[in-house]
C-alpha cells in the first residue's frame, strides 16, 4: 500500500480521493479547493471495490466521502479504510445527515463532517485535517528516532535522561540512574527537579527551565544530588527540547550531563559568574557576608534608574541584612516576600546558597499583574454575588438544551436542591424541563435567529410534575470568530401573575353575570364632574319598570333629581366615603309611587352601582308589626329565635331563653347542664348530626339545615339551623355557633299546602299559557295547554323517561335548557329565571317558546315550575325587522373604521367605531358637537381648513394624520380620509378615520429597542477589537519572541555540527527540516498578529493600515488596489480608525468572493465635516435583492457599525459595472 506515508511535497498541491456518486458534487468540492489555490489530482469512485483499488494503486493526501449513496456509504468506507490499516484525513461531506449521524461518523473514525449547504467551512477543516495528519507522521517519526537514540544512550557513562514537557521524567539511563539512585521502574514516579538538590531546585525551575523553553537549549555547570544517600554530584548539563518537525511542539526535554566533580572544585569562581543570567527580565542581586552587594544585573541597573535612586540595597529588606550580618546564611533556604517601592510591587526572592556563602536576590515586578488580579478578583466576586443572590433564575444552556450554569434561584424554581443535581439529571430541556416541547423549538428558531429574546412565556415542569409559568430573558452568547458558545439568559416565575389574572378576569366575568342576570334590579351612574350620567342596567330593572329604563339611558342626574337633592346627596355621600350608602327612597320616575331600599355602592374609579328593593309590601308589614310590637314590647323582651354555642365534640356551651323555651326546659342554665351529648339527647335521628357536622368540616357553613330535634318531655319538633364554625389563629375549630327556628308549623302548613295542590292544578288547567313542573328529569304536572304547545299527547308526555323530552328541543338550544332545569333542581343560585327557546312541535315544525322558570317545593322536593309561552309569530317578525336594519346597518356598524357625516359645522352622523374612538356616545355627538370641538387645540385650525377645502370643492377627496381629544382628556393619533358629498341635498364632508396611537407607539418601542441594540453593538465591537489586540499582542511579543529564539538557537546548531557531520548526513537534512519549519511557523504567527490587529493601525494611523491592507490584497488575489487620501492621521479618531479600517477589510473580503472585479479604489477624503470613505470596483455589481437580504449579514454589520457612531452608510451596484461603498462619519 502506498498511503501509509502519503506527503504533500507541495503545500498548494492536493491528493484527493473523492467517494460520490453525483458528479456534479465532486466538481463543486474540487471548484472549492481551486478557488483557494490548490492544484488538485484527484479520483472519484462510488463502490467498494473501487476505492479499495484506488487506496492501494496511489497516495492520497484526503478523502472526502458522500454519507449516503446508492450502492455504498461512509460507514463502510470508513471500515474499509481502517481494515487496510491507513491513516489519512477522512471527511464526511453530506446534505442530509443530522448531528447524531454526524457524531456516530466522528466516533467510528472520520475526521470531520461538512454539510453541502454550508461549504464555508470545507476548505479550512480540509487543511486543518491535513496538518494533523502531518503532526501524527512527524510524531510517529519522531518516537521511532527516541527507539533508536534510546539503544545508542542505553549503556551511555553519560547521565542522560528525558522528561516530558511538564517535568514528569519518562527515561533514565543506567549510568543515571546509579549516580542518581532511583531504580528502573521508578522513574516514571519522579520529575525533572527531584534530582537536584533543594537548594537548587527553585533556581531550576525558575530560570533553567523557562530559558530552556523558551531558547530550546540550556548549557552549563549543574548540581544533582543522590535521592537515597543525599551525595552531591557536580555535573556539566547540557539541556536541549526535542520538537515535533512538523508542529514544532515540544514533545520531550533531554539532557546529557558530565560528572565534573573534580573539575567543580577548580572552576567555582568561574561558575560562580556564569550563574548570573546578564540578559534576564528578572531583577537579580548577589549579597556576600557582611551585607555587600558584590553584583547587580542590568535589569537591577535600570529599574534603579527609572527610579531615581542608585543604591542597590534598596531592595534588601532589614532583617535579610540581618541574617547576612549575622552568619546565618546556612541555616535559611529561601524567603519569599512582596515589597512596595517607589509605588510598584515586587515579589522578592532570597536564595541562600552556603556553598558560596553568598544570598541571591530574585525580584519580580508584579504591579500590573497584582492590580489586574484584584480588579479581577472584584469583578468575579461582584457578579458571583449577583449571580448566587439574584431573586430571579439565571442560567447557561447548550444550543441542544443541556445545562451548563444555573444559579440557587432557577435550582429551586424548578425544585432541585443543588445546581449539580439539575445539570447532571437533565439532559434534554426540551423533554424533561418544558411542559410543551414544541415551546423549546420556537424558543431556540427565535433566539438563533434574533440573537435575543424577551418575555418569552411558557411552562415548564419541576422536578415533583408541577407545571408553573415563567417568563424568560435569553441571548446568544458568541466567541471572537462568531461561533455559537451557549444560551445565556433569565427566568421568572410568573405562575402567581397568571392565576391572578385568570382570577381576576373569572371574577369580572362572573361580577358582570350577576349584575345582568341577578334577580335585584340594579343600575349604574358614573361621575363626571360635578354631574353623574345614567349608563347601565341589568334585566330584573327591565322587569320591574316594564321596559321604561331604557329611556333614561344617558341622562344627567342633575337634570333628572333637580328636585330631590336628598338623591344626588346620597351618590355625592357615596363617592366622597366610597362605601355603601342605604337609603329609603320613593320612586318618581322608574316605578311611580313604589318605596324602594337603595343601596349605593361606589366601585372605583368613577362608578356607583345602585341595587334597589321593592319593599312597598315589605314597609307595609314592618308599620304593622312596629305596631304590634308597641302592643306586645313587654311580652317578647328576648328574640323568639334560638341560639347556640356548643362544642365539635357535642356539649352546650351557651344557649339563649328562645333556644331552651323551644325545647321545654325553664332556663339556659337548664339545658346546657341537663344535655351532654347533643346527637343522642337532642337529634331525632342521629345519622342527621353526623350530616351537620360533615357539612361544617367541608364548607365551614351551614345554612337551613332542617331537621326533627328532641324536647325535654320526649316530643319533636322541625328546626332549622343556620351554623357555622368559630376557629383561631391557626384554623383550629374552637366551637359552633348558630341559630335555630322552628318551622314545626311551617312544616304543617306545607302539609296543608300540598293539600291544595289540586286546587292550583284545576286553574292552571284553565290558564292560556302552557304550565310544567319537572322533578328528577320527568314532567310531574303539566296542563293541556302544554300539550297543545308540544303537539304531545298526556300519555306520550307520561311515557318519557328522565330527561327523554329533550328531544323536542331545538338541538343548538338543548344544552343550555337542560342545564338550567337540572340547575334549578340542584338548587344553585346562577340560573336564568326568564328566557328563550325552540322546541321541535310533533309535526316537525320549529316553534319559539318564552319560559319563566322557578324553583318551588313539589312533594317536599325542590322542582322546576316552567310557564311557556308560544312567541313563535312575534319571533318570525322580530326577525324579518332584524334582517332587514342589518342589511342596512352591516358596512357602517360593523366596519373598524370610524365613520362621520359633517355638515353645517356639527357632526349629523357617527358610527359605533367612532364613538368608540372619541370616548363619547352618539347623542353626544350627533348634532351637538363640531369636529373642531373635537381636536386638540394646535389642530383647530388645519381641520377648519380641510373641512373648508372640501366644502369649497377645492379637493373632492383628501387623506391626513391629526391629533385628538378624547371626552376622558387622552389624546391619540387618527389617520382620516374624507371626501365630498351630499346629504339631504345640501354639501357635506363624508369621512372615515382609523386610531393609529398603538401603532405609532410601537414605532417608537421599536425605535427605542433598535438604538439600545445598537448600542450593545458598538459595546461588542469595542470589546471584541480590544481583545483582538490583546491576543495578537500577545501572539506578537510572546509567541514571536520564542519562535525566533528557536531559530536562533537551531541556526547556532545547525552551524556547530556543520564542522563535525557531513552535509548529508541525516541530522543535518533533519535541522534543515525543523529550520524551515520554525520560519513557516514565524510567518505563520506574524500572519495571525497582522489579521487580529494590524499593529500599523495603532503605529501608523488608518491610511497607512489601508494601503498596507490594499497591498497584501493584491498580492494574494490579483486585483488591481489603489488608494486615494488627503486626511491627516491626526484628525481621525481611534474608533473611526477601526471602525473604517474593518469596514474595509469587509468589502475587500467581499470583492473576492463574489464580485469578479479586476481593480478595487478606495477613497478616504474630507467633506466639509464629514469623513468619509469609498470602496469601488469594476465588478459585476451588487443586486438590490442581495443589498435587501436580511442574511446579508455582512452588509448589516457595516451598517450597525456605522449608525453606532451617527454615521450613514450606502451600498449601491450596477449590474456589469462594478458596486460602490459610501461611508460618511461626522468629525468629533
Amino acid at each position: 500500500m502506498t498511503n501509509v506515508q502519503s506527503e504533500i511535497c507541495n503545500p498548494k498541491s492536493l491528493r484527493v480521493l473523492i467517494v460520490e456518486d453525483s458528479e456534479d458534487d465532486a466538481l463543486l468540492l474540487l471548484n472549492l479547493l481551486k478557488r483557494n489555490g490548490y492544484e488538485v489530482t484527484h479520483e472519484r469512485v462510488e463502490k467498494e471495490d473501487a476505492m479499495r483499488s484506488a487506496l492501494q494503486e496511489k497516495p492520497w493526501d484526503v478523502i472526502l466521502c458522500d454519507y449516503k449513496m446508492p450502492q455504498f456509504d461512509g460507514m463502510r468506507a470508513l471500515k474499509l479504510v481502517s481494515d487496510m490499516g491507513i491513516d489519512i484525513p477522512f471527511i464526511i461531506v453530506s446534505g442530509t445527515i443530522g448531528e447524531d449521524i454526524a457524531v456516530e461518523c466522528m466516533k467510528a473514525g472520520a475526521h470531520d463532517y461538512i454539510m453541502k449547504n454550508k461549504t464555508q467551512r470545507f476548505v479550512p477543516a480540509v487543511e486543518r485535517e491535513i496538518r494533523e495528519a502531518a503532526v501524527r507522521r512527524g510524531r510517529k517519526e519522531i518516537e521511532r528516532e527516541l527507539d533508536n537514540l534510546a539503544m545508542v544512550v542505553k549503556h551511555s557513562s553519560e547521565l542522560i535522561y528525558l522528561a516530558a514537557p511538564d517535568g514528569t521524567l519518562v527515561f533514565m539511563n543506567e549510568a543515571g540512574r546509579d549516580k542518581i539512585g532511583i531504580p528502573f521502574d521508578q522513574v516514571a514516579h519522579h520529575r525533572i527537579l527531584d534530582v537536584f538538590p533543594s537548594d537548587y531546585r527553585e533556581s531550576v525551575k525558575r530560570v533553567i527551565l523557562p530559558e530552556l523553553m523558551k531558547s530550546g537549549s540550556w548549557q552549563g555547570d549543574l548540581q544533582y544530588c543522590n535521592i537515597e544517600t543525599g551525595a552531591v554530584i557536580d555535573v556539566y548539563a547540557s539541556f536541549f527540547t526535542i520538537k515535533d518537525t512538523s508542529t514544532g511542539t515540544s514533545l520531550y526535554i533531554a539532557n546529557v550531563s558530565t560528572d565534573i566533580s573534580e573539575r567543580k572544585k577548580t572552576e567555582k569562581e568561574i561558575m560562580h559568574l556564569a550563574s548570573f543570567p546578564q540578559f534576564s527580565p528578572i531583577l537579580i542581586l548577589e549579597i556576600e557576608r557582611g551585607g555587600a552587594i558584590t553584583y547587580v544585573n542590568p535589569a537591577t541597573q535600570r529599574a534603579l534608574a527609572e527610579m531615581g535612586e542608585t543604591d542597590a540595597a534598596l531592595f534588601i529588606p532589614k532583617d535579610i541584612h540581618a541574617v547576612v550580618r549575622e552568619g546565618r546564611i546556612s541555616e535559611e533556604k529561601e524567603i519569599t516576600r512582596e515589597v512596595v517601592l517607589h509605588g510598584r510591587t515586587y515579589t522578592e526572592k532570597f536564595c541562600f546558597l552556603p556553598v558560596f556563602d553568598v544570598i541571591n536576590v530574585y525580584a519580580y515586578d508584579i504591579t500590573e499583574r497584582k492590580l489586574a488580579e484584584e480588579a479581577l478578583q472584584r469583578s468575579e466576586e461582584q457578579y458571583r454575588n449577583i449571580f448566587n443572590d439574584a431573586i430571579l433564575g439565571i442560567y447557561q444552556t447548550t444550543p441542544e438544551g443541556r445545562f451548563l450554569n444555573l444559579n440557587p434561584a432557577l435550582t429551586r424554581m424548578l425544585g432541585y436542591n443543588k445546581p449539580a443535581e439539575l445539570i447532571n439529571s437533565v439532559d434534554d430541556l426540551s423533554i424533561q424541563i418544558y411542559a410543551n416541547p414544541e415551546d423549546r423549538g420556537i424558543f431556540r428558531e427565535i433566539l438563533l435567529h434574533e440573537g435575543v429574546v424577551e418575555k418569552f412565556e411558557t411552562q415548564l415542569r419541576r422536578k415533583s410534575g408541577e407545571i408553573i409559568w415563567v417568563s424568560i430573558n435569553a441571548h446568544v452568547v458568541k466567541d471572537t470568530y462568531g461561533n455559537i458558545v451557549c444560551f445565556e439568559g433569565t427566568v421568572e416565575n410568573i405562575t402567581e401573575r397568571r392565576r391572578v389574572e385568570e382570577a381576576i378576569r373569572l371574577s369580572e366575568e362572573r361580577f358582570r353575570n350577576l349584575y345582568q342576570e341577578g334577580p335585584i334590579p340594579a343600575f349604574t351612574w358614573q361621575k363626571r364632574g360635578e354631574d353623574f350620567i345614567f349608563v347601565d342596567f341589568n334585566r330584573a330593572m327591565i322587569q320591574v319598570t316594564n321596559g321604561k329604563v331604557s329611556d333614561y339611558l344617558g341622562s344627567s342626574a342633575v337634570a333628572l333629581y333637580n328636585d330631590r337633592p336628598d338623591i344626588l346627596s346620597n351618590m355625592e355621600l357615596c363617592c366622597r366615603k366610597k362605601s355603601i350608602v342605604r337609603r329609603e327612597i320613593v320612586s318618581r320616575n322608574f316605578a311611580p309611587g313604589k318605596l324602594f331600599s337603595v343601596f349605593y355602592g361606589f366601585i372605583p374609579p368613577d362608578l356607583i352601582i345602585v341595587y334597589t328593593e321593592d319593599i312597598t309590601d315589605k314597609k307595609l308589614m314592618e308599620d304593622a308589626l312596629k305596631e304590634s310590637e308597641q302592643k306586645y314590647r313587654s311580652i317578647f323582651e328576648n328574640t323568639i329565635e334560638g341560639v347556640f354555642q356548643s362544642t365539635v365534640d357535642g356539649h352546650f356551651l351557651t344557649v339563649n331563653p328562645a333556644f331552651a323555651r323551644m325545647h321545654g326546659y325553664e332556663s339556659p342554665d337548664e339545658m346546657v347542664k341537663a344535655v351532654t351529648d347533643i346527637e343522642k339527647q337532642l337529634y331525632a335521628d342521629p345519622v342527621r348530626r353526623d350530616e351537620f357536622t360533615h357539612i361544617l368540616y367541608e364548607h365551614g357553613v351551614i345554612t337551613n339545615f332542617e331537621h326533627q330535634q328532641l324536647k325535654k318531655n320526649g316530643g319533636k319538633i322541625w328546626v332549622r339551623i343556620n351554623a357555622r364554625e368559630i376557629k383561631d389563629d391557626e384554623n383550629n375549630i374552637l366551637y359552633y355557633e348558630g341559630t335555630a327556628e322552628d318551622i314545626t308549623e311551617r312544616k304543617n302548613a306545607e302539609e296543608a299546602l300540598r293539600e291544595s295542590e289540586e286546587h292550583f292544578r284545576q286553574l292552571t288547567e284553565q290558564s292560556l299559557m302552557a304550565v310544567g313542573i319537572i322533578q328528577d328529569g320527568v314532567f310531574k304536572y303539566f296542563n293541556r295547554k302544554f300539550e297543545e304547545i308540544s303537539g304531545y299527547s298526556a300519555d306520550e308526555i307520561k311515557g318519557w323517561k328522565p330527561f327523554e323530552f329533550s328531544h323536542t328541543f331545538y338541538p343548538d338550544d338543548m344544552n343550555f335548557v337542560i342545564n338550567q332545569i337540572k340547575k334549578k333542581q340542584a338548587g344553585y343560585q346562577d340560573v336564568v329565571p326568564h328566557y328563550y327557546f325552540r322546541i321541535i312541535h310533533k309535526n316537525g315544525n320549529i316553534r319559539w317558546i318564552e319560559v319563566y322558570s322557578k324553583t318551588v317545593a313539589y312533594k317536599n322536593r325542590p322542582a322546576d315550575m316552567l310557564t311557556l309561552i308560544d312567541i313563535t309569530e312575534r319571533k318570525n317578525t322580530e326577525k324579518a325587522l332584524r334582517e332587514s336594519e342589518e342589511r342596512y346597518k352591516t358596512i357602517t356598524e360593523k366596519t373598524i373604521s370610524g365613520i362621520y357625516l359633517i355638515q353645517d359645522g356639527l357632526l349629523r352622523y357617527v358610527n359605533p367605531t367612532f364613538c368608540n374612538i372619541y370616548g363619547y356616545t352618539r347623542d353626544e355627538l350627533v348634532d351637538k358637537l363640531s369636529p373642531l370641538d373635537l381636536v386638540v387645540k394646535e389642530e383647530k385650525e388645519f381641520l377648519d381648513d380641510k373641512i373648508r377645502q372640501r366644502l369649497s370643492g377645492e379637493k373632492e377627496s383628501d387623506q391626513f394624520s391629526i391629533r385628538i381629544r378624547r371626552k376622558d382628556g387622552e389624546v391619540r393619533f387618527l389617520e382620516v380620509f374624507s371626501s365630498y358629498a351630499l346629504y339631504a341635498g345640501k354639501p357635506a364632508v363624508l369621512g372615515t378615520c382609523v386610531d393609529m396611537t398603538e401603532a405609532r407607539r410601537a414605532n417608537e418601542a421599536i425605535k427605542r429597542s433598535q438604538k439600545e441594540l445598537r448600542s450593545l453593538t458598538a459595546y461588542l465591537q469595542n470589546v471584541r477589537e480590544e481583545e483582538r489586540m490583546r491576543i495578537a499582542r500577545e501572539i506578537h511579543d510572546e509567541l514571536g519572541q520564542s519562535l525566533t529564539g528557536i531559530k536562533i538557537d537551531i541556526s547556532w546548531l545547525k552551524k556547530k555540527l556543520g564542522d563535525i557531520v557531513e552535509p548529508t548526513d541525516p541530522i543535518q537534512t533533519k535541522i534543515d527540516s525543523i529550520l524551515a519549519l520554525t520560519e513557516s511557523t514565524i510567518a505563520t504567527t506574524r500572519e495571525l498578529s497582522l489579521s487580529l490587529r494590524p499593529g500599523i493601525l495603532d503605529d501608523l494611523g488608518l491610511a497607512v493600515a489601508i494601503k498596507w491592507q490594499l497591498k497584501r490584497f493584491q498580492e494574494k488575489v490579483g486585483i488591481i488596489c489603489m488608494l486615494q487620501s488627503d486626511v491627516a492621521e491626526i484628525t481621525i479618531p481611534a474608533d473611526y480608525s477601526t471602525v473604517l479600517f474593518r469596514i474595509s477589510q469587509e468589502c475587500l473580503t467581499n470583492v473576492s468572493r463574489h464580485a469578479n472585479a479586476t481593480k478595487v479604489k478606495i477613497t478616504l477624503t474630507g467633506e466639509g465635516k464629514n469623513l468619509v470613505l469609498e470602496i469601488e470596483d469594476n465588478g459585476k455589481g451588487i443586486t438590490k435583492e442581495q443589498i435587501k437580504n436580511p442574511l446579508s449579514l455582512g452588509i448589516l454589520g457595516m451598517r450597525e457599525r456605522i449608525m453606532g457612531l451617527k454615521g450613514r452608510f450606502s451600498i449601491n451596484g450596477e449590474p456589469g459595472k462594478g458596486t460602490k461603498v459610501r461611508v460618511e462619519l461626522p468629525m468629533k
